[in-house]
C-alpha cells in the first residue's frame, strides 16, 4: 500500500499547486515564497504550501523531489495508470458525480479494447479491475444508457452517445403531439 500511498500523495500534492494557481493572488504570494529564502514570506499560504513537500526542502532537495512529482505525475496519466491506484469502493452522493465516474470507468474499458463490443465475462473481468462491485456498476451502466446490451446479455458495447431520459421523455411528448 506504500507504493499506492506515494502516488495519492503526489497527486495530492500536484491539485493543491494547481488549485492555488489558478488564482492570481496566489500565484503571486507564491512566486514571492518561492525566489525567497524563506518560506514565511507568504504566511497566506503556509498551511496549504505545507502539503507540497518538495517546497519545504532545500533547492538541491526540491529539485529532486519536484522531478520525482513529474514522473509520478506522467506515470498516473499512462495508460498503465490503472495498476497503480486502488479499485473504487465507495461511490459519490452526488448522482451527476457518480455518472461521471461511471461513464470514465466504462469509456477507459472501452476505450482499450480491441472490439467494439464486450462479452459478459469480459466486461466484468475489466469492470473488475476498477470497481469493487461489478454487478452494481454494471446494472447502472445498463439502466443509464451509459452502456448497452443484447436481449440475451452476452455482449455490451459503449452507447454511442450520453441519453438523458428527461430528453427522451420531452422528445416522446412532442412527437405525440404531431
Amino acid at each position: 500500500m506504500a507504493f499506492v500511498d506515494r502516488y495519492q500523495r503526489r497527486l495530492r500534492e500536484y491539485r493543491t499547486l494547481l488549485n492555488l494557481l489558478r488564482t492570481p493572488k496566489f500565484r503571486t504570494l507564491i512566486a514571492s515564497a518561492l525566489g525567497s529564502e524563506q518560506m514565511s514570506a507568504a504566511p497566506l499560504l503556509d498551511a496549504p504550501l505545507n502539503q507540497i513537500s518538495w517546497l519545504n526542502c532545500t533547492r538541491d532537495e526540491s529539485a529532486h523531489l519536484l522531478a520525482r512529482t513529474k514522473s509520478d505525475v506522467e506515470d498516473l496519466m499512462a495508460g498503465e495508470s490503472i495498476l497503480l491506484c486502488e479499485r473504487i469502493s465507495v461511490m459519490p452522493q452526488n448522482a451527476e458525480r457518480r455518472e461521471q465516474i461511471i461513464r470514465a470507468v466504462f469509456m477507459r474499458i472501452f476505450e482499450y479494447s480491441s472490439r467494439s463490443w464486450l462479452s459478459e465475462a469480459e466486461l466484468n473481468a475489466k469492470l473488475s479491475m476498477l470497481v469493487e462491485d461489478v454487478v452494481d456498476i454494471r446494472r447502472y451502466g445498463v439502466d443509464n444508457r451509459i452502456i448497452m446490451r443484447t436481449a440475451d446479455g452476452k455482449r455490451y458495447w459503449l452507447a454511442k452517445r450520453p441519453v438523458n431520459a428527461l430528453a427522451d421523455s420531452s422528445n416522446a411528448a412532442s412527437n405525440n403531439q404531431l
